[in-house]
């Protein structure tokens, strides 16, 4: 038996997954399935998984998918849903990246970007390098694990790389900074660039971010990096109780 879809969704009766969904929530859900379907948790394997956060932001949504360059020296794919919004993509062997308006998706009067990490291949969470060692059913039971998928969102997100349009060129007195910020926010200056030249590129990448930090005003990547952290805080509300669950 195959078990496909949203632990979200299914706790919102499949209607949507725009809101708070805390780990008590979550492991409710889990007992559920497990009582519907007589799960023995050990043995249910996974084969894919998806985890993110909704965030509410105190600006339009799109002004912030705008001034997303690339991550890990990837151009993104950039895809519509239906009309309702923007979506940027980040295709890897094990993983992609999502980032999109969550808010325009479900007509929501709030800003509320999505940003998602959907797991093609298992390998993503047990390779040497992550050792974060999911599994299986019950794996999603355990708050350590929890606590280390939380992270990865935070760490992945501080690996976008982002452009702030309150820069003013002309008034930067360096050309080679001039230069840099020209080239550096367009998507496919990074692209492919850092495979052949690992060095330069993360030479360039942090000078880029130092020039973008000391000649923009709005920060938007800070702003929505303590959004999220205060907001992974929040929803592990109820650590205790998936502990004695388990």
């Amino acid at each position: 038996v195959n078990l496909n879809g949203s632990f979200h969704k299914y706790h919102n009766t499949g209607i949507h997954n725009y809101n708070d969904f805390s780990i008590s929530q979550f492991v409710e859900v889990l007992k559920d399935l497990s009582d519907k379907f007589d799960l023995n948790p050990f043995l249910s394997h996974l084969h894919n998984l998806e985890f993110g956060i909704n965030i509410e932001l105190p600006f339009e949504t799109k002004t912030f998918l705008d001034s997303i360059i690339s991550f890990k020296g990837k151009e993104y794919q950039k895809e519509t849903y239906n009309g309702k919004g923007h979506l940027l993509r980040f295709e890897f062997d094990q993983y992609e990246l999502k980032i999109y308006d969550k808010g325009l998706q479900y007509g929501l009067t709030e800003n509320t970007l999505r940003f998602e990490i959907k797991v093609k291949k298992m390998e993503y969470f047990n390779s040497k390098s992550r050792n974060i060692g999911i599994y299986n059913y019950v794996d999603l039971l355990n708050p350590d694990k929890l606590k280390t998928l939380s992270d990865r969102i935070l760490n992945e997100f501080n690996e976008l790389l982002m452009y702030d349009d309150t820069i003013i060129i002309d008034s930067i007195k360096s050309k080679l900074e001039r230069e840099l910020l020209l080239k550096g926010r367009n998507p496919k200056y990074w692209n492919g660039f850092k495979a052949p030249h690992p060095k330069t590129y993360y030479r360039h990448l942090k000078r880029f971010k130092e020039l973008t930090l000391q000649h923009g005003s709005n920060n938007l990547q800070k702003q929505v990096s303590e959004l999220i952290n205060d907001k992974l805080k929040t929803i592990k509300i109820g650590r205790a109780s998936c502990r004695e669950r388990v």
